[in-house]
Protein backbone atom coordinates (compact mmCIF):
# COMPACT_ATOMS: atom_id res chain seq x y z
CA UNK A 1 0.00 0.00 0.00
CA UNK A 2 2.52 1.89 0.44
CA UNK A 3 3.54 2.11 -3.29
CA UNK A 4 0.04 3.10 -4.19
CA UNK A 5 -0.01 6.22 -2.01
CA UNK A 6 3.49 7.09 -2.99
CA UNK A 7 2.45 6.76 -6.80
CA UNK A 8 -0.52 8.87 -6.02
CA UNK A 9 1.30 11.36 -4.23
CA UNK A 10 3.82 11.59 -7.18
CA UNK A 11 1.02 11.98 -9.45
CA UNK A 12 -0.22 14.93 -7.08
CA UNK A 13 2.74 15.95 -6.69
CA UNK A 14 3.21 16.51 -10.71
CA UNK A 15 0.18 17.55 -11.37
CA UNK A 16 0.74 20.73 -8.66
CA UNK A 17 4.23 21.37 -10.33
CA UNK A 18 2.69 21.26 -13.60
CA UNK A 19 -0.15 23.75 -12.35
CA UNK A 20 2.33 26.04 -10.52
CA UNK A 21 4.27 25.90 -13.65
CA UNK A 22 1.80 26.89 -15.98
CA UNK A 23 0.02 29.79 -13.54
CA UNK A 24 4.39 31.63 -12.97
CA UNK A 25 3.98 31.88 -16.84
CA UNK A 26 0.99 33.32 -16.70
CA UNK A 27 2.18 35.62 -13.85
CA UNK A 28 5.29 36.40 -15.43
CA UNK A 29 3.27 37.79 -18.52
CA UNK A 30 1.10 40.53 -16.48
CA UNK A 31 4.22 41.56 -14.28
CA UNK A 32 6.35 41.53 -17.94
CA UNK A 33 3.71 43.74 -19.28
CA UNK A 34 3.17 46.15 -16.26
CA UNK A 35 6.96 47.23 -15.98
CA UNK A 36 7.71 46.95 -20.25
CA UNK A 37 7.25 50.50 -21.73
CA UNK A 38 5.15 50.94 -24.43
CA UNK A 39 5.99 53.42 -27.70
CA UNK A 40 3.58 56.25 -27.06
CA UNK A 41 1.59 57.51 -30.29
CA UNK A 42 3.26 60.61 -30.79
CA UNK A 43 1.36 62.62 -33.45
CA UNK A 44 2.43 66.02 -34.81
CA UNK A 45 0.61 68.84 -33.99
CA UNK A 46 0.11 70.87 -37.32
CA UNK A 47 1.29 74.09 -37.13
CA UNK A 48 -0.95 76.56 -38.47
CA UNK A 49 1.22 79.71 -39.16
CA UNK A 50 -0.26 83.64 -38.65
CA UNK A 51 -1.18 84.84 -42.20
CA UNK A 52 -2.15 88.65 -41.43
CA UNK A 53 -0.48 89.34 -37.55
CA UNK A 54 -2.21 92.49 -36.10
CA UNK A 55 -0.13 95.58 -34.71
CA UNK A 56 -2.08 96.94 -31.93
CA UNK A 57 -1.74 100.44 -31.42
CA UNK A 58 0.26 101.49 -28.34
CA UNK A 59 -2.15 102.99 -25.59
CA UNK A 60 -2.86 106.65 -25.89
CA UNK A 61 -1.78 108.31 -22.53
CA UNK A 62 -2.20 112.33 -22.39
CA UNK A 63 0.69 113.78 -20.32
CA UNK A 64 -2.26 114.69 -17.38
CA UNK A 65 -2.85 110.81 -17.74
CA UNK A 66 0.59 109.87 -17.39
CA UNK A 67 1.24 112.82 -14.28
CA UNK A 68 -1.92 111.06 -12.47
CA UNK A 69 -0.57 107.92 -12.43
CA UNK A 70 2.75 108.82 -10.75
CA UNK A 71 1.22 111.01 -8.41
CA UNK A 72 -1.02 108.18 -7.57
CA UNK A 73 1.80 105.92 -7.22
CA UNK A 74 3.39 108.55 -4.88
CA UNK A 75 0.47 108.52 -2.73
CA UNK A 76 0.37 104.75 -2.11
CA UNK A 77 4.29 104.69 -1.38
CA UNK A 78 4.15 107.84 1.37
CA UNK A 79 1.27 105.68 3.18
CA UNK A 80 2.92 102.85 2.87
CA UNK A 81 6.30 104.16 4.45
CA UNK A 82 3.95 105.89 7.17
CA UNK A 83 2.18 102.79 7.86
CA UNK A 84 6.39 101.09 7.69
CA UNK A 85 7.44 103.69 9.52
CA UNK A 86 4.82 102.38 12.86
CA UNK A 87 6.19 98.92 12.70
CA UNK A 88 9.66 99.00 13.10
CA UNK A 89 10.96 97.76 10.21
CA UNK A 90 14.79 98.03 8.54
CA UNK A 91 16.66 100.30 6.98
CA UNK A 92 16.86 98.26 3.87
CA UNK A 93 13.04 98.28 3.72
CA UNK A 94 12.34 102.41 4.30
CA UNK A 95 15.26 102.80 1.70
CA UNK A 96 13.57 100.42 -0.67
CA UNK A 97 10.23 102.26 0.04
CA UNK A 98 12.16 105.89 -0.56
CA UNK A 99 13.45 105.29 -3.72
CA UNK A 100 10.34 104.15 -4.45
CA UNK A 101 9.13 107.07 -3.76
CA UNK A 102 11.60 109.42 -5.35
CA UNK A 103 11.24 107.46 -9.23
CA UNK A 104 7.15 108.92 -8.91
CA UNK A 105 8.55 112.64 -7.95
CA UNK A 106 10.67 111.99 -10.54
CA UNK A 107 8.34 110.92 -13.04
CA UNK A 108 6.20 113.98 -12.15
CA UNK A 109 9.28 116.38 -12.67
CA UNK A 110 9.85 115.28 -15.85
CA UNK A 111 6.16 116.05 -16.80
CA UNK A 112 5.92 119.62 -15.33
CA UNK A 113 6.97 123.16 -15.61
CA UNK A 114 6.69 126.34 -14.11
CA UNK A 115 5.43 127.16 -10.18
CA UNK A 116 4.77 123.10 -9.67
CA UNK A 117 8.14 122.17 -10.36
CA UNK A 118 9.31 124.84 -7.98
CA UNK A 119 6.90 123.14 -5.70
CA UNK A 120 8.24 119.61 -6.57
CA UNK A 121 11.61 120.67 -6.20
CA UNK A 122 10.84 121.99 -2.68
CA UNK A 123 9.70 118.31 -1.92
CA UNK A 124 12.88 116.60 -3.67
CA UNK A 125 15.06 118.52 -1.17
CA UNK A 126 13.09 118.01 1.77
CA UNK A 127 13.42 114.29 0.77
CA UNK A 128 17.05 114.46 0.30
CA UNK A 129 17.15 115.63 3.94
CA UNK A 130 15.20 112.48 4.81
CA UNK A 131 17.99 109.87 3.14
CA UNK A 132 20.62 112.35 4.67
CA UNK A 133 19.11 111.04 8.19
CA UNK A 134 19.62 107.16 7.28
CA UNK A 135 23.13 108.07 6.91
CA UNK A 136 23.58 108.12 10.60
CA UNK A 137 23.57 105.04 12.91
CA UNK A 138 19.66 103.76 13.87
CA UNK A 139 20.52 104.97 17.25
CA UNK A 140 20.95 108.65 16.49
CA UNK A 141 17.84 109.29 14.48
CA UNK A 142 14.33 109.28 15.59
CA UNK A 143 11.03 107.52 13.80
CA UNK A 144 8.96 110.25 14.76
CA UNK A 145 11.33 112.58 13.53
CA UNK A 146 11.46 111.11 9.94
CA UNK A 147 8.14 109.89 9.93
CA UNK A 148 6.56 113.74 10.29
CA UNK A 149 9.03 114.71 7.36
CA UNK A 150 7.67 112.19 5.25
CA UNK A 151 4.31 113.52 6.27
CA UNK A 152 5.68 117.00 5.10
CA UNK A 153 7.14 115.76 1.71
CA UNK A 154 3.36 114.04 1.24
CA UNK A 155 1.84 117.08 2.02
CA UNK A 156 3.74 119.36 -0.49
CA UNK A 157 3.47 116.85 -3.19
CA UNK A 158 -0.63 116.25 -2.79
CA UNK A 159 -1.63 119.21 -1.66
CA UNK A 160 0.38 121.53 -4.12
CA UNK A 161 0.34 119.42 -6.87
CA UNK A 162 -3.07 117.95 -7.72
CA UNK A 163 -3.82 117.05 -11.55
CA UNK A 164 -6.58 119.36 -10.90
CA UNK A 165 -4.37 122.25 -9.77
CA UNK A 166 -1.28 121.70 -12.22
CA UNK A 167 -2.87 121.26 -15.64
CA UNK A 168 -1.77 125.34 -16.42
CA UNK A 169 2.00 123.91 -15.82
CA UNK A 170 2.04 120.48 -17.93
CA UNK A 171 4.04 119.60 -20.69
CA UNK A 172 2.53 118.21 -23.52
Amino acid sequence: MTNKNSAKWKAAFGVVLVIMFCMSLEGCTSVRRKFVRKKKNVQEEEVIPVLNPIDYPPPVLTSMDRYQQFYDMFRIWQKDILMTLDERPSDKQILYKLSQMAVQMEGMKGLIKGEALNYLKTAISEYEGILAAYEKPAAFRSAVVIKGRVKKVGDMVLRNLKSDLIKKDLIN
